[in-house]
């Protein structure tokens, strides 16, 4: 892809993501959860605001992370640096607890330099308008790069960019920082598989480093396990000495993983003295995987309702089970079915599955998380669901390029109009 592509592609992204944050970018609105603090935490919610009366101004149903605990830590990080000191502790949790050991802080993430160049609230507003703007353009250059048309590449990298769990976790500004970074890891793959250059090594390091800075150790696992046996994957399907290549790529891991020592040695530390409880077993069967009644939100996320209108009535997490990438893309990627024998259609379409299969109640997963094993216990496999997004996001521009360009299967292009229309 030219410089001109590219900007071109960069211009329409940064348009949507425009328009996706227009209260933003014509009314200066913060994407921050305020409404939180004046409507539930004192002395606020003891005034009237607009015209409300004392303690009945309207919020969100949401998690309180982002007032009480992410945008803090983010702020006395900042404050530390900028008075010269090593953000390692915070004296405001508790009687003291660890900063920089802590994940969610963010210290060592390359994108928090914003911090120091604007004023705080503005650069959270660029970090989380980086998340859907980011993830676009990687997505669709990957997209590119493995074949998919121009048309369908679009397809394929809104979808993703804009998937439910990115917008169930974007103020998060944690999450998505993390998963926006995966789409440029497989497209430097592709680049690698066939030509090794120190501008693409480095770039390679600095993506993997910058997810594993990001602020979520656990989606970072699930992104880069990802991403190797993609590697494996692509490794057997060339004709080169594959030998060779694996142990290139697993250098290139240990460089690394040598990367974020500096984060993850003390964060792992702190992890081990940690006093977070593991989740029980009917816990994870019964509320934190998706149900097979709830499959339904694949197609129509808010089926059950949602927590920010108040009417979601299942006694379980909403944001666990955000698989919609929308119904368009959605339909189109039924479609690359069709389109079986090429080889990327097989990862992804496998890959889809066999996520859905790990997040989902079914007999595997009793068994599976049944085990004494502290990652499946004591974590959420649904926040895995990210990957699954990004397959279907996948397959919907090749099933966009089936349905438009595949003559013999003019069966699928007829079906498509009624079924996009419905």
């Amino acid at each position: 892809m030219n410089a001109k592509k590219f900007s071109l592609i960069a211009i329409f992204f940064f348009f949507i993501t425009c328009i996706f944050f227009y209260k933003t970018v014509l009314h200066g609105f913060i994407p921050f959860p305020g409404d939180l603090l004046i409507s539930e935490y004192n002395p606020w919610k003891a005034y009237s605001y607009l015209g409300y009366n004392p303690g009945s101004f309207p919020s969100k149903a949401q998690y309180f992370d982002i007032l009480r605990q992410i945008y803090p830590w983010r702020t006395l990080v900042i404050f530390q640096i900028i008075h010269g000191q090593l953000p390692l502790w915070n004296p405001y949790n508790f009687s003291g607890a660890p900063l920089l050991a802590n994940f969610q802080s963010a210290v060592f993430y390359p994108l928090t330099f914003f911090y120091f160049i604007f004023k705080q609230k503005i650069g959270w507003t660029i970090l989380l308008f980086l998340q859907p703007f980011l993830a676009g353009i990687f997505t669709y250059i990957f997209a590119k790069e493995i074949k998919i048309s121009k048309y369908g590449s679009v397809i394929a990298s809104v979808s993703y960019a804009f998937c439910s769990f990115m917008m169930v976790w974007f103020e998060y500004n944690t999450l998505g920082q993390v998963i926006l970074w995966l789409p440029l890891l497989l497209f430097l793959t592709e680049k690698l598989l066939t030509k090794k250059n120190w501008w693409i090594i480095t770039l390679f390091l600095f993506a993997f480093a910058s997810a594993g800075f990001a602020g979520h150790p656990q989606i970072f696992f699930y992104e880069i396990s990802f991403v190797f046996v993609y590697e494996i994957f692509r490794i057997f399907t060339l004709n080169t000495s594959k030998l060779q290549q694996i142990v290139f790529f697993v250098f290139l891991y240990v460089i690394g993983f040598g990367l974020l020592a500096i984060q993850y040695v003390p964060g792992f530390e702190l992890i081990l003295n940690a006093a977070r409880s593991n989740h029980d077993y009917a816990t994870i069967m019964n509320k934190i995987l998706i149900q097979p009644w709830q499959t339904i939100m694949l197609f129509i996320p808010d089926f059950f309702g949602n927590p920010a209108t108040r009417n979601y009535w299942p006694q379980d997490t909403y944001v666990g089970k955000v698989l919609s990438i929308g119904i368009v893309p959605l339909v189109f990627s039924f479609f690359s079915i069709s389109n079986r024998k090429n080889i990327y259609v097989k990862f992804f379409l496998l890959f889809s599955i066999l996520i859905f299969i790990f997040v989902s109640a079914n007999p595997v997963t009793a068994v599976l998380y049944s085990l004494p094993v502290s990652f499946f216990s004591s974590s959420a496999p649904t926040l895995s669901v990210f990957l699954f997004c990004f397959c279907l996001s996948i397959l919907s521009g090749f099933g966009f390029d089936r349905v438009t360009t595949a003559k013999t299967h003019k069966f699928f292009y007829w079906l498509a109009i009624p079924v996009l229309v419905f």
